[in-house]
């Protein structure tokens, strides 16, 4: 790979994708090979320069100890550390000293910022007073050339009964998860089996996250142990993902098989779910994971399995080891160990699993060859993007209240944090008042927008409060607003309102007014699209049965109307800028409100984040729910009819008063 290697062993190699170059870094300070022994473990800087990994090889000067060292190398520099030292004295108010290792270090791994290394090492002199004779965590300080151990309880004792193992880093160093076997890490750690942890620095603090949804320790049915491994802990250590056979984590979990699980550090109490399950949030059977990887911001994880039933529909045959990645906010389940064409499985599978540290991308390990020009089927490294995680949710607007309600997750129940609630201070009795979401400024970022008399208001702020600066464009219709991108050329979506009018005997007849302009001017041109006489009835429906949405329902990056009455909805692929609508094409949704009582609020999004929008509808009112939650129902295909509806139970914090009802409209936080 690189000229000049003739040490016949495995090196460490960086390669730069953008300069198309390879370096190898598993070298000396002055740039002579390792000897003797493999160099293995890497572990990445976030800027790409600096790398840990481990090796027996002498690549300092006054390595003696003739075993198995961690080491980093600044590649910009040239100079290789090693970082599996001691730093302290040797006798009571003597100079500090570097203290070699007297026992083997292994499974580096560096924090993002470059300051930080952590690792596993059985050597009992990288800190003093080290008599525990298990394998322990610690993390080596670059800037201030310390060392010190974090495998402890938040009182400083070292863990007994048990070796500790599988570090994993925040991005600041602060934040370090492992697995334990270790029984006094927590107060009450009595399931005698391996347990993952975090330990903060700042504070000293150790928690135990392989704990329940109720915050109960691991069980496993006789003679399974509930064992917890293999953590993986985000960029701000938020969340720590985990693999575990534990069967109580989550309230439902019938496979009797090891799954992935994350644990939300963030929110009170801390909550664990499971990851490693199909698209629909139903369990896996086929198989077990083995590893995984949780993004900078917990939205994403990566794992690898074995389970052939993780994809929809179930195709998974190649008899092998996957990578999957899974959405926590669309609950979409995506196997990303496939050819370039997105779909041919790779026979055999894969290994060598893991993410990026801002969650970009994805590497995995093959010896079948999946591109042109390989020849050799040798293990290779390939690089895939990552799904980017994010799919549109709901936002809820209470016009008489003045509230609205930000969900940025489509997960079930929803935790607090999930919720952003602010109050606009502006309330109405009207019901010709309606707030929509959309990106007025090309910045691809969804804000709230509200028509109000014919007036058009809105913000390019996402979160708005009482001060918030409103702008206004004169529409002149007080119909029905739907906002969408209407022009494909444009950067920003466009505004529009429908109008109605009575045709008998052929029903109501509807034109869609709107406009893309938000810079020329209060009162720009509009643009008209007849939308026909959709859905009509004998004797005709009510006005207030008939509600809009616009959606990109076949991936051409523009978005056209859909009208919806009862449990019928129609739409077109026609752009609105076409005079004429075809309206051409349908979906039976159903009722699965309350049909009278509550006949729910349409709306329209890419729930599963597949570049097609679909429906769904959001339903206030629910006499059966003791909590007082309200359903969102929602579609990820457009069929005529094929039943397949995700629930999704949300908070109403924003709620309806007298007869205004409730608004809601799709975003997508960028």
């Amino acid at each position: 790979m690189v000229s000049g290697d003739t040490n016949n062993r495995a090196d460490i190699f960086v390669r730069d994708r953008y300069s198309c170059s390879t370096v190898r870094v598993s070298l000396n300070s002055t740039s002579g090979q390792a000897l003797g022994f493999d160099s293995d473990y890497p572990s990445i800087s976030a800027d790409g320069n600096l790398v840990a990994f481990q090796s027996a090889s002498k690549l300092v000067t006054g390595d003696t100890n003739d075993d198995i060292d961690i080491f980093v190398r600044n590649i910009a520099t040239g100079q290789t550390t090693r970082v599996s030292v001691g730093r302290y004295s040797t006798t009571p108010g003597g100079p500090i000293q570097t203290i070699q290792s007297n026992g083997y270090s292994v499974n580096p791994v560096i924090s993002g910022d470059g300051r930080y290394v952590a690792f596993v090492s059985v050597a009992n002199n990288l800190v003093q007073n080290d008599n525990n004779n298990f394998p322990d965590i610690f993390v080596h300080d670059l800037q201030a050339n310390t060392t010190f151990r974090v495998s402890i309880n938040s009182q400083g004792g070292e863990a007994l009964g048990g070796g500790s193992y599988e570090p994993a880093i925040s991005s600041d160093g602060n934040y370090i998860a492992f697995s334990s076997t270790a029984y006094n890490l927590v107060p009450n750690d009595t399931n005698g089996a391996s347990d993952v942890f975090v330990h903060s620095r700042v504070p000293s603090q150790t928690i135990r996250v392989s704990l329940t949804w109720q915050g109960g320790q691991t069980q496993a049915p006789f003679p399974d142990s509930p064992d917890s491994a293999s953590p993986s802990i985000s960029a701000d250590g938020n969340f720590v993902s985990f693999i575990s056979s534990a069967t109580n984590l989550v309230p439902f979990d019938p496979n009797n098989t090891s799954d992935v699980f994350i644990r939300n550090l963030q929110t009170n109490p801390d909550e664990t779910t499971i990851v490693s399950t199909r698209s629909d949030s139903q369990p896996s059977f086929g198989g077990t994971p083995y590893s995984s990887s949780v993004s900078q911001d917990g939205r994403l994880v990566v794992f690898l399995s074995d389970a052939s039933d993780l994809i929809m529909p179930i195709y998974d045959t190649n008899n092998g080891t996957d990578v999957f990645a899974k959405s926590r906010q669309s609950g979409q389940t995506t196997r990303l160990s496939v050819f370039p064409n997105g779909t041919t499985q790779i026979p055999g599978g894969v290994g060598g699993s893991v993410m990026s540290q801002d969650g970009r991308y994805v590497t995995f390990v093959t010896t079948y060859s999946i591109v042109t020009d390989n020849y050799l089927n040798n293990a290779d490294i390939y690089v895939v993007p990552a799904p980017d995680g994010w799919a549109d949710t709901i936002a809820l607007f209470g016009p008489a209240t003045g509230g609205i309600s930000l969900i940025d997750t489509l997960q079930d129940k929803p935790p607090l944090s999930a919720y952003t609630v602010m109050d606009t201070n502006f309330t109405t009795s009207s019901l010709n008042t309606y707030w929509v979401m959309g990106d007025w400024n090309g910045d691809g970022q969804k804000t709230p927008g509200y028509s109000a008399n014919g007036v058009f208001f809105y913000t390019n702020d996402l979160i708005v409060d009482n001060n918030t600066i409103w702008s206004g464009i004169w529409i002149g219709l007080s119909g029905p607003a739907v906002a969408g991108h209407f022009m494909g050329a444009l950067p920003n979506d466009c505004i529009g309102a429908v109008d109605i009018k009575d045709f008998p005997p052929y029903g109501y007849g509807m034109a869609l007014y709107f406009t893309c302009n938000f810079v020329d001017g209060t009162a720009p041109p509009l643009t008209f699209q007849w939308l026909g006489v959709p859905l009509p009835t004998d004797p005709p429906a009510p006005v207030n049965f008939y509600q809009f949405a616009a959606g990109d329902w076949n991936g051409d990056g523009v978005e056209t109307m859909a009208v919806r009455r009862e449990q019928f909805i129609a739409f077109t692929n026609t752009p609105p800028t076409t005079y004429l609508s075809e309206m051409n094409l349908a979906q039976y949704f159903g009722t699965p409100c309350n049909g009278d009582t509550d006949s729910g609020v349409f709306v329209a999004g890419d729930w599963d984040n597949n570049g097609l929008d679909s429906f769904g509808l959001y339903c206030e009112f629910d006499p059966s729910d003791p909590n007082g939650l309200a359903r969102f129902y929602r579609r990820n295909d457009l069929d005529w009819n094929s039943g397949v509806y995700i629930l999704q139970m949300v908070g109403r914090y924003v709620g309806s008063f007298g007869n205004v009802p409730v608004r809601a409209a799709s975003w997508r936080l960028r």
